[in-house]
């Protein structure tokens, strides 16, 4: 039988997380329209931070995901806000991090977030 420490982060996620490398934006279906730099991405959701005095995200909203260093074009979905937190160890007032999982996602929409991680990550989708 495993002991988990009260201290240790528990990760629910389902599948693995990959760090983008250079620049990959996530832009939100939200009102008014923001625009966050992706933290890391999976098949079934990503992390981003922006920039707000106050949370921005909703419960469920679309996103369009671009990656500035390969010309995969746009990828717009719907995803649902996990957690959404003011970043305190950050000299950027207003930083926010954000983590949501997608939604409604089609077999098209699976391939390319799978081409998205194998072409803009050092992981393998």
């Amino acid at each position: 039988m495993k002991t988990i420490k009260i201290n240790d982060p528990i990760e629910r996620r389902k599948n693995n997380r990959f760090p983008f490398q250079g620049d990959a934006f996530v832009y939100l279906g939200t009102k008014p329209p923001m625009a966050g730099l992706i933290i890391d991405i999976s098949e079934g959701g990503l992390a981003l931070t922006y920039l707000a005095s106050d949370r921005c995200t909703r419960d469920l909203m679309s996103l369009d995901i671009l990656c500035t260093q390969r010309d995969l074009g746009s990828l717009t979905i719907f995803a649902r806000t996990i957690w959404d937190l003011e970043m305190v160890k950050t000299t950027i007032d207003g930083a926010r991090g954000c983590g949501v999982r997608f939604e409604r996602l089609t077999a098209d929409q699976r391939r390319h977030i799978k081409k998205f991680i194998a072409c803009c990550t050092p992981g393998t989708a």
